[in-house]
């Protein structure tokens, strides 16, 4: 998953760049796991940023899981 190996070039040339689109992308300036944060963004994603959370953290905290039960509802 190092950015611009090989694997990761194959993989984005078979997506349409279209469908970053349909991609949310959660960032903390206090991830302590993705460093730096730009390197958690799809580009062409929507982004979402949150201070003071961790990388483990984002993935459970309310605001994040409030949008993702959003855009699963119909």
């Amino acid at each position: 998953m190092r950015l611009g190996s090989d694997w990761l070039v194959r993989l984005a040339a078979t997506e349409p760049p279209e469908i970053a689109t349909r991609f949310t992308c959660w960032v903390s300036t206090d991830d302590n796991i993705v460093f730096p944060t730009a390197t958690a963004v799809l580009p062409g994603a929507q982004v979402h940023q949150l201070d003071g959370v961790g990388h483990v953290a984002l993935a459970t905290h309310p605001r994040v899981m409030a949008q993702v039960m959003g855009l699963l509802s119909p």
